[in-house]
């Protein structure tokens, strides 16, 4: 019987070592799977903390970027208000010179008109003098011709028949483009007294230049006396010629 417990005693405690065998295993998987867990956290922490200082480094240079945009909108608008007290010069410039162009076009033409005025009554007054002279010599003239003619007694000669005076009439005055034409043309009819001016009437076929050489005169002499534009006469016209040399029957055309 001792022989017997012993071996029931033998067979507890090698049972009772495999079982804090197999705890021991247990507890060493479980230590070896927390290690693992631990090493997992570790690493995962690790790769968080770098994700971290990378987002802490982005987030610094977005905040630089930031900065950096504020710095060059307020240096923008800087220059936009720059530019606008600029645009406001120029503005207020060009509207002083446009008022000072418009005083001086102002100022030049009312000197412009006051010089054509006195122009004009400086020529007014010169062609009043030469209306008057030209009334004086034509009074002068007419005093002469209603003076009788003196009677030939000589039967041969032919009586004389005196010549109606021509009034050169002060408003046959050409009004040209200029007042220095019109005063020329005035002094024309003024210096020819009525024995050198002939009064005929165009017949058919007759020409400017045929006149000219039938009366010793030329073709501008006779325009510039009866104030003819162009060449063209027209059969019955009236027409002052000064000649001078006229038969009487030349005047009585």
């Amino acid at each position: 019987m001792a022989s017997g417990v012993m071996l029931v005693g033998c067979a507890s405690q090698r049972q009772d070592r495999l079982a804090s065998t197999d705890t021991r295993e247990q507890v060493l998987a479980v230590a070896r799977e927390r290690e693992a867990e631990l090493s997992m956290l570790r690493a995962e922490m690790a790769a968080t903390r770098i994700a971290a200082a990378k987002k802490e480094a982005e987030l610094v240079e977005l905040r630089a970027l930031v900065a950096q945009l504020r710095q060059e909108n307020t240096d923008s608008h800087q220059r936009l208000l720059e530019i606008r007290q600029a645009v406001e010069v120029r503005q207020t410039e060009m509207n002083t010179l446009k008022a000072e162009r418009d005083q001086l076009l102002v100022t030049k033409h009312d000197q412009s008109l006051t010089a054509l005025k006195e122009g004009l009554m400086v020529l007014t007054k010169q062609l009043d003098d030469v209306r008057q002279d030209i009334g004086q010599k034509a009074a002068r003239t007419s005093g002469k011709a209603l003076r009788p003619p003196v009677e030939r007694t000589t039967a041969s000669s032919p009586p004389v028949v005196t010549p109606s005076p021509v009034q050169v009439r002060p408003s046959h005055v050409y009004e040209g483009p200029s007042s220095t034409s019109a005063v020329s043309l005035v002094a024309i009819h003024a210096a020819q007294t009525p024995s050198d001016v002939l009064r005929i009437r165009v017949q058919p076929g007759e020409s400017l230049s045929g006149l000219a050489r039938r009366y010793r005169t030329t073709v501008t002499a006779i325009a510039q006396l009866n104030q003819l534009h162009t060449d063209v006469i027209a059969v019955g016209q009236g027409l002052l010629i000064s000649s001078p040399s006229s038969s009487p029957s030349d005047r009585e055309r």
